[in-house]
């Protein structure tokens, strides 16, 4: 889940789709108000699967969420899917800025509903940048004096 407080947040949620495990894309809103995001995406053999990562895909300067996940089945081979459908926060006022502060949160939810009890377990959860940047210049530093107190750094 992302988001900038426990009432207002996106997430994505691996569900029983009748024995069967899908992918849905929400945004939570005003406690508890859920909006799904495009279709469920099933994953076919999902009990034959080593792992599913759950990802979102954020970027500030278009203000949109993207979800996707990524399976590896039995034999190690890794596929990335993404969700057909996104989130435009610059569609929905003010929550663009919300979503994109620097006191915005990101965590992890399991649970079950009445089924049975399972192990979840969380291998690597990472907030990571995606960006490319340019190479940067190198910072040089000058000794003057030949003290500590009299160094420049740029």
């Amino acid at each position: 889940m992302f988001g900038y407080d426990q009432n207002n947040y996106v997430k994505l949620v691996a569900r029983n789709l009748n024995g069967g495990v899908g992918v849905e894309f929400l945004f939570e809103q005003n406690n508890g108000v859920s909006d799904r995001i495009g279709e469920i995406v099933p994953i076919a053999n999902a009990s034959t699967l080593q792992s599913l990562d759950l990802k979102l895909f954020t970027d500030p300067v278009a203000g949109t969420i993207r979800a996707g996940f990524e399976v590896v089945d039995a034999a190690g081979n890794s596929t990335l899917v993404n969700m057909p459908s996104f989130i435009s926060l610059k569609d929905k006022g003010s929550e663009f800025g919300h979503f994109f502060a620097a006191q915005s949160k990101a965590g992890l939810i399991t649970s079950h509903k009445g089924g049975a009890l399972f192990t979840a377990t969380v291998d690597d959860f990472a907030v990571k940048s995606n960006e490319t940047t340019a190479a940067r210049a190198p910072i040089y530093r000058l000794d003057v004096a030949g003290t500590p107190q009299h160094r420049c750094i740029w």
